[in-house]
Formats: C-alpha cells, structure tokens, sequence
C-alpha cells in the first residue's frame, strides 16, 4: 500500500524485501533490496539484506560484497558482521567466522544472534565449555531462540550433566511442543538417567510416543529411543516391537551405525535386560 502511494518510497522496497524473504519468495525480495539501494544510495541495511538473500541462495561472493559495502558505510553494524561470519561458517572457515562473530559483539554485546552463531562455531571446533558461555548469553539477550536451549541442551549432555540439559530441552519445547529433536534427547534421558530418583520411565515414554507419533513411526532414531524407553519400563515386547521397525528404517536411510546400535538392543531385549 505504501509503494502504490509512493512507489520511490526506499524504506517501504526494504522491508517488503524482508517480508518477501521470510516466505521464501527470495528473488522478488531481492529486486526489492536493489530498488532500495538503487533510492536510498547510503542504505546499509537494504546492501545488509540484499547479501543476507544472495547468501540464502548460495552466492557468496557477492553476498560478502554487499556485506562488505554496508560496513563501508557503518562500520558499526553488527549484522553486517554477523553475517560475513556465516558466510565464513558455510564455507568452511570457523576461525574466520568467529573473528567475524566477535567483531559483532564488540559492536553489540547484546546481539543474541552473534551469540548463537560464536556458540555453534566454537561447538564445532570442541569448545564445548566457551560454546555453553555463548549459547547461554544468547538465550538471555534473545529468550526465544528455541535453537539456543536445544543446543545448549547437546552440549550439555555431551558434557554428561544430564539434568542441566532436560531442563534446556524442556525450554526449548516450551517454545516448540512438536519438535522431534529435544523430544528424542529428553526420552533418552529420562529413560537411561544413571540416578534412580531422576529416572522417569513414564515421562520418557510419553516424550518418545509423541514422537513417534510426530514422525508417523518411520524415524529410526526415534523408533529406537521409544524401544529403549519401553525397555527401561520393564515393557520388553513393545520395545523389541518398536527396535524391530526401526531396523529397516536404518537400511533405507543407510545408517549402520544405528542399525549395530538397534541390533545390539534387540539382543538385550530378547534376554529380557533392558
């Protein structure tokens, strides 16, 4: 409505960009970021996400291009940053990207998305103890970064404080009820807890049906989450049930590791130990 009034309006084609982008419909966003810049010649942030949609559509070297010319023109523009530190992190250089990532929060201590992005390229490089520092100032300057509380849940739980992680699972399913990943990580948990008085089978299962249910019962990992679950309940029949669907489901997807894993179960469960 604002461009039928005004069609040289700059701001109005910069975030009908934005909007666009969001839905996906990436290439109209696009000519609407190039109508901004083409209006508003000093705008950094229509070059900012401009390079933020070329990077979406895997052109790299323009994308920093823009990156590049909004810092030009503000060299305090945290985003800016933060997304040449994608662009570094999608191409394979984390040193890169971190430099790029804490050149954000230099700018902007607050920027949860800088962060997110430091804590995720410092999990990748075995910081897990800085990582966590990073994924939990995210979670603070942005509550609502469900991918935050997952991640730092993994963390967690590959560092074996277990309980810490649940409750950065049960975070992030607050914010996302349906989402299989902390469903199966909060099961297995639960299910496997080395402490008797924070085992909870029942609670393991009801995360691990739902989602089963989730997935239409053909995710192997889940399928063999929901075995270990009924197992850990005493339920051996329904967990070699669940174990023997999952199986096949490895094949198809190609995933020995996980099939050596189910066999291994099965095994067990035949025994009658869980």
């Amino acid at each position: 409505q604002a461009l039928r009034l005004n069609p040289d309006y700059a701001d109005a084609h910069n975030n009908l960009g934005n909007a666009l982008k969001l839905e996906g419909k990436l290439e109209e966003a696009i000519s609407h970021y190039r109508k901004a810049i083409e209006l508003k010649l000093e705008d950094e942030s229509a070059r900012n996400n401009l390079g933020a949609a070329l990077l979406a559509q895997g052109k790299f070297e323009d994308a920093v291009s823009y990156f590049r010319e909004a810092l030009h023109r503000n060299a305090n523009y945290a985003d800016a940053y933060t997304n040449l530190g994608l662009a570094a992190a999608l191409q394979g250089r984390t040193d890169e990207a971190i430099g790029y990532f804490r050149q954000a929060l230099q700018v902007k201590p607050s920027d949860g998305e800088a962060h997110y992005n430091l804590g995720i390229a410092l999990l990748s490089q075995g910081k897990v103890d800085d990582a966590i520092s990073q994924l939990r100032l995210s979670i603070q300057t942005k509550p609502s970064n469900t991918d935050a509380y997952y991640k730092l849940g993994a963390a967690l739980k590959a560092q074996g404080k277990l309980n810490e992680a649940v409750i950065a699972f049960r975070q992030a399913l607050q914010l996302r009820p349906d989402w299989i990943l902390p469903l199966n990580d909060i099961s297995l948990i639960l299910a496997t807890h080395p402490d008797p008085n924070i085992r909870d089978t029942r609670q393991a299962i009801v995360f691990a049906e739902r989602a089963a249910k989730l997935t239409q019962y053909r995710n192997p990992a889940v399928l063999a989450t929901l075995s270990v679950a009924y197992a850990a309940a005493g339920r051996i029949d329904d967990a070699i049930s669940a174990a023997e669907a999952a199986l096949p489901l490895t094949s198809a997807q190609g995933d020995e590791q996980l099939a050596n894993i189910i066999r291994s179960q099965l095994e067990l469960y035949k025994k009658a130990k869980p």
